[in-house]
């Protein structure tokens, strides 16, 4: 049983990439069912009492999940195309990010977001979506795991997302803040796949800061994931600290020497 779910679990991590614009499927023309969506987004909110933008955001959600369907439908049914799996996790952590964070939900994310695949699935029975995106947003999605997810989501928002264009150096501050929080907690991860996931965004994310950002170097070199490389690195640093003083020390001797 443990290597299955470490077999899973490795199967999730390496779908951790994005390579398809899903923002666009909120910005995409809003459907001809609207007023339908507020019905099922009532459901969804009894026993909140939530802010009024939560309505505004769900029917965003059930019309990107149309789009979702449809982009489901274009890959000939083959429910684990990645695309439709990372549309899956996208609007998970989008709508953590714009609605589910505040604290009205008591932090019930994940039964809230099976809440609203369940009132699509009332509303569009013919689709596959909320199969789809169950199998891959389950109650383990957390911890390490979850900030991954979390991590490549703000690095793919660096990259696409129109707030960024104008603020690049912030919204690379953010993966920043995120990634040094997260290396402090991977080493717990005995498999080690947590460390090695955060090491191979590291690369990815510093090589797009050369590429492509102009911003300060603590925006661009981050420190290595790997415990050993992280280790190696504070020794590097701790020789050189005391290969200066030392030589400071003897220069200020010589000097001193010289006066006598």
């Amino acid at each position: 049983m443990r290597e299955i779910i470490f077999l899973d679990k490795l199967r999730l991590y390496n779908l951790v990439h994005q390579d398809y614009n899903y923002e666009s499927l909120f910005t995409k023309r809003q459907g001809a069912n609207e007023s339908e969506y507020g019905t099922h987004c009532s459901n969804i909110k009894s026993g909140y009492k939530p802010e009024n933008t939560f309505d505004t955001h769900c029917k965003k959600s059930m019309t990107y999940l149309d789009k979702l369907d449809e982009l489901d439908e274009l890959d000939n049914g083959h429910s684990r195309d990645n695309k439709v799996i990372q549309g899956c996790i996208y609007l998970f952590f989008w709508l953590y990010e714009i609605e589910l964070h505040k604290s009205i939900f008591n932090k019930n994310i994940v039964d809230i977001y099976k809440k609203l695949l369940n009132e699509y699935d009332q509303y569009n029975y013919r689709s596959n979506i909320k199969n789809i995106c169950s199998e891959y947003i389950k109650d383990e999605l957390s911890g390490n795991l979850k900030n991954l997810y979390y991590l490549y989501y703000k690095f793919y928002k660096l990259k696409t997302d129109n707030e960024c264009k104008s603020r690049k150096c912030i919204c690379a501050g953010n993966c920043v803040t995120l990634y040094m929080e997260y290396i402090n907690s991977c080493d717990k991860d005995i498999n080690g796949i947590s460390c090695a996931k955060l090491e191979k965004f590291r690369s990815q994310y510093s090589q797009y800061m050369k590429d492509d950002v102009n911003c300060g170097k603590e925006y661009t070199d981050l420190p290595s994931a790997i415990m050993f490389d992280r280790k190696a690195f504070l020794i590097s640093i701790l020789v050189i600290l005391v290969i200066s003083f030392t030589l400071f020390g003897l220069y200020k001797v010589n000097i001193n020497l010289n006066l006598i």
